[in-house]
Protein backbone atom coordinates (compact mmCIF):
# COMPACT_ATOMS: atom_id res chain seq x y z
CA UNK A 1 0.00 0.00 0.00
CA UNK A 2 1.18 3.40 -0.91
CA UNK A 3 2.73 5.26 2.14
CA UNK A 4 0.81 8.32 3.69
CA UNK A 5 3.91 10.25 2.40
CA UNK A 6 3.32 9.00 -0.89
CA UNK A 7 -0.52 9.80 -0.88
CA UNK A 8 0.30 12.73 0.14
CA UNK A 9 2.72 13.72 -2.32
CA UNK A 10 0.19 12.41 -4.90
CA UNK A 11 -2.84 15.01 -3.23
CA UNK A 12 -0.40 18.22 -4.11
CA UNK A 13 0.44 16.67 -7.50
CA UNK A 14 -3.33 16.53 -8.70
CA UNK A 15 -3.78 19.57 -6.63
CA UNK A 16 -1.44 21.84 -8.68
CA UNK A 17 -2.43 20.19 -11.63
CA UNK A 18 -6.02 20.84 -11.31
CA UNK A 19 -5.20 24.59 -10.34
CA UNK A 20 -2.81 24.83 -13.21
CA UNK A 21 -5.53 23.63 -15.60
CA UNK A 22 -8.43 26.04 -14.72
CA UNK A 23 -5.89 28.70 -14.21
CA UNK A 24 -4.98 27.67 -18.40
CA UNK A 25 -9.22 27.62 -18.87
CA UNK A 26 -9.59 31.19 -17.09
CA UNK A 27 -6.40 33.05 -19.30
CA UNK A 28 -8.49 31.30 -22.17
CA UNK A 29 -11.59 32.71 -21.78
CA UNK A 30 -10.52 36.32 -21.22
CA UNK A 31 -9.21 36.05 -24.76
CA UNK A 32 -12.80 35.98 -26.71
CA UNK A 33 -13.64 33.81 -29.56
CA UNK A 34 -11.33 35.72 -31.92
CA UNK A 35 -8.23 34.58 -31.22
CA UNK A 36 -9.24 31.47 -29.31
CA UNK A 37 -8.42 29.63 -32.71
CA UNK A 38 -4.89 30.40 -32.35
CA UNK A 39 -4.05 30.26 -28.56
CA UNK A 40 -1.61 26.85 -28.33
CA UNK A 41 -2.59 25.26 -25.12
CA UNK A 42 0.46 23.52 -23.83
CA UNK A 43 -1.22 21.33 -20.75
CA UNK A 44 1.40 19.17 -18.73
CA UNK A 45 3.57 18.84 -15.91
CA UNK A 46 3.59 22.40 -14.47
CA UNK A 47 1.16 22.84 -17.09
CA UNK A 48 2.40 26.10 -19.49
CA UNK A 49 -0.18 28.42 -21.30
CA UNK A 50 1.69 29.68 -23.70
CA UNK A 51 -0.10 32.83 -25.81
CA UNK A 52 0.41 32.97 -29.35
CA UNK A 53 3.20 34.13 -31.72
CA UNK A 54 2.87 36.79 -34.26
CA UNK A 55 5.91 36.51 -37.19
CA UNK A 56 6.61 39.35 -39.46
CA UNK A 57 7.16 39.05 -42.89
CA UNK A 58 5.91 40.42 -46.27
CA UNK A 59 3.73 39.18 -48.54
CA UNK A 60 3.58 38.49 -52.60
CA UNK A 61 1.72 41.54 -53.00
CA UNK A 62 4.07 43.96 -50.82
CA UNK A 63 2.02 44.19 -47.37
CA UNK A 64 3.83 43.92 -44.11
CA UNK A 65 1.96 41.12 -42.12
CA UNK A 66 1.91 39.48 -39.20
CA UNK A 67 1.10 35.87 -39.44
CA UNK A 68 -0.32 34.61 -35.83
CA UNK A 69 1.09 31.33 -34.56
CA UNK A 70 1.49 29.27 -38.01
CA UNK A 71 4.64 29.27 -38.93
CA UNK A 72 4.05 27.16 -41.70
CA UNK A 73 2.02 29.27 -42.83
CA UNK A 74 4.54 32.16 -42.89
CA UNK A 75 6.93 29.96 -44.32
CA UNK A 76 4.66 29.39 -46.98
CA UNK A 77 3.44 32.92 -47.58
CA UNK A 78 6.19 35.27 -46.64
CA UNK A 79 8.08 36.58 -49.33
CA UNK A 80 10.21 39.22 -47.45
CA UNK A 81 13.65 38.53 -47.24
CA UNK A 82 15.66 41.30 -45.86
CA UNK A 83 14.41 44.84 -45.05
CA UNK A 84 16.82 47.25 -44.02
CA UNK A 85 15.90 50.49 -41.88
CA UNK A 86 17.58 54.11 -43.09
CA UNK A 87 17.87 56.37 -40.80
CA UNK A 88 14.36 57.19 -38.72
CA UNK A 89 12.68 54.97 -41.28
CA UNK A 90 9.57 52.63 -40.40
CA UNK A 91 7.73 49.42 -40.99
CA UNK A 92 4.75 48.16 -39.49
CA UNK A 93 3.59 44.83 -39.67
CA UNK A 94 -0.66 43.84 -39.35
CA UNK A 95 -2.44 40.76 -38.61
CA UNK A 96 -5.33 39.97 -40.56
CA UNK A 97 -8.67 41.66 -39.09
CA UNK A 98 -10.10 39.91 -36.57
CA UNK A 99 -12.96 38.83 -34.57
CA UNK A 100 -14.29 42.13 -32.47
CA UNK A 101 -12.80 41.00 -29.04
CA UNK A 102 -11.79 42.54 -25.60
CA UNK A 103 -8.47 41.37 -24.45
CA UNK A 104 -6.51 40.52 -21.18
CA UNK A 105 -3.33 42.77 -19.89
CA UNK A 106 -0.45 41.00 -21.62
CA UNK A 107 2.98 40.42 -21.05
CA UNK A 108 4.83 40.88 -24.82
CA UNK A 109 8.02 39.86 -25.76
CA UNK A 110 9.05 41.85 -28.47
CA UNK A 111 12.18 40.19 -30.73
CA UNK A 112 14.06 41.63 -33.93
CA UNK A 113 17.02 39.79 -35.99
CA UNK A 114 18.64 42.49 -37.26
CA UNK A 115 22.40 43.97 -37.89
CA UNK A 116 24.25 47.76 -38.37
CA UNK A 117 25.31 47.97 -41.94
CA UNK A 118 25.67 51.84 -41.65
CA UNK A 119 26.99 54.04 -39.01
CA UNK A 120 28.95 53.21 -35.61
CA UNK A 121 27.36 51.04 -33.21
CA UNK A 122 25.69 50.77 -30.78
CA UNK A 123 22.18 52.37 -32.94
CA UNK A 124 18.85 52.18 -31.65
CA UNK A 125 15.71 50.46 -32.77
CA UNK A 126 12.57 51.47 -31.21
CA UNK A 127 9.77 48.53 -31.25
CA UNK A 128 6.35 49.32 -30.98
CA UNK A 129 3.33 46.29 -30.32
CA UNK A 130 -0.36 47.44 -30.77
CA UNK A 131 -3.78 46.57 -31.58
CA UNK A 132 -5.92 48.52 -33.81
CA UNK A 133 -9.98 49.20 -33.72
CA UNK A 134 -10.13 48.81 -37.51
CA UNK A 135 -7.87 48.30 -40.43
CA UNK A 136 -6.56 49.73 -42.26
CA UNK A 137 -8.30 53.27 -42.01
CA UNK A 138 -8.78 53.10 -38.64
CA UNK A 139 -6.90 54.14 -34.90
CA UNK A 140 -3.58 52.00 -33.96
CA UNK A 141 -2.89 52.16 -30.09
CA UNK A 142 -0.11 50.90 -28.26
CA UNK A 143 -0.27 48.39 -25.81
CA UNK A 144 1.00 49.47 -22.06
CA UNK A 145 4.32 50.60 -22.17
CA UNK A 146 5.27 48.19 -25.20
CA UNK A 147 7.41 50.79 -27.17
CA UNK A 148 10.63 49.93 -26.02
CA UNK A 149 14.33 50.75 -27.50
CA UNK A 150 16.97 48.48 -28.30
CA UNK A 151 20.39 48.69 -29.09
CA UNK A 152 21.99 47.14 -32.42
CA UNK A 153 25.38 46.37 -31.67
CA UNK A 154 26.34 43.38 -34.46
CA UNK A 155 28.18 44.60 -37.58
CA UNK A 156 29.24 41.42 -38.73
CA UNK A 157 26.08 38.62 -38.15
CA UNK A 158 22.25 38.89 -37.63
CA UNK A 159 21.91 38.74 -33.73
CA UNK A 160 18.38 38.53 -32.33
CA UNK A 161 17.45 41.07 -29.73
CA UNK A 162 14.35 41.09 -27.50
CA UNK A 163 12.76 42.79 -24.62
CA UNK A 164 9.74 42.74 -22.54
CA UNK A 165 6.60 45.10 -22.36
CA UNK A 166 3.62 45.24 -20.02
CA UNK A 167 -0.10 45.67 -21.09
CA UNK A 168 -2.08 48.05 -18.41
CA UNK A 169 -5.26 47.09 -18.16
CA UNK A 170 -8.40 45.19 -20.52
CA UNK A 171 -8.45 45.99 -24.04
CA UNK A 172 -11.93 46.82 -25.39
CA UNK A 173 -12.98 46.13 -28.99
CA UNK A 174 -9.64 45.11 -30.70
CA UNK A 175 -9.98 44.02 -34.29
CA UNK A 176 -6.27 42.87 -34.91
CA UNK A 177 -2.35 43.36 -34.01
CA UNK A 178 0.26 45.44 -35.10
CA UNK A 179 4.30 45.65 -34.83
CA UNK A 180 6.27 48.79 -35.82
CA UNK A 181 10.04 48.66 -36.21
CA UNK A 182 11.54 52.25 -36.82
CA UNK A 183 15.01 53.65 -36.49
CA UNK A 184 16.34 56.19 -34.13
CA UNK A 185 19.52 56.78 -36.19
CA UNK A 186 20.71 59.72 -38.07
CA UNK A 187 20.13 59.50 -42.11
CA UNK A 188 23.32 58.06 -42.22
CA UNK A 189 22.48 54.94 -40.33
CA UNK A 190 20.82 51.89 -41.63
CA UNK A 191 19.46 48.92 -39.83
CA UNK A 192 19.11 45.74 -41.78
CA UNK A 193 16.27 43.29 -40.54
CA UNK A 194 16.04 39.16 -41.11
CA UNK A 195 12.52 38.54 -42.02
CA UNK A 196 13.51 35.34 -43.56
CA UNK A 197 12.95 32.97 -40.83
CA UNK A 198 10.55 33.66 -38.11
CA UNK A 199 13.14 35.02 -35.21
CA UNK A 200 11.41 39.03 -36.00
CA UNK A 201 8.51 38.55 -34.50
CA UNK A 202 6.68 39.16 -30.97
CA UNK A 203 4.92 36.93 -28.62
CA UNK A 204 2.79 37.54 -25.64
CA UNK A 205 3.87 35.52 -23.14
CA UNK A 206 2.80 32.26 -21.78
CA UNK A 207 1.73 31.83 -17.92
CA UNK A 208 3.36 29.40 -15.66
CA UNK A 209 0.86 27.99 -13.26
Amino acid sequence: MPSEANKHGERKRMKRKTTAIVFGLLLIGIVTAGLVPYLSNLVSGSVTVEGPVFYAGKTSEGDFKLWINDFSKFQEENKGNLINITGTGTETFFTDTLDDMDFYKPSIDMQVKAKLIGGTAPKELKLEFGYFDKNPDGTTYTIGNCEKRINITSTTVYEIYSITCQGDGTIPHLRGFYYTITGRGTGGVEISIDLDDGETKTRILGALA
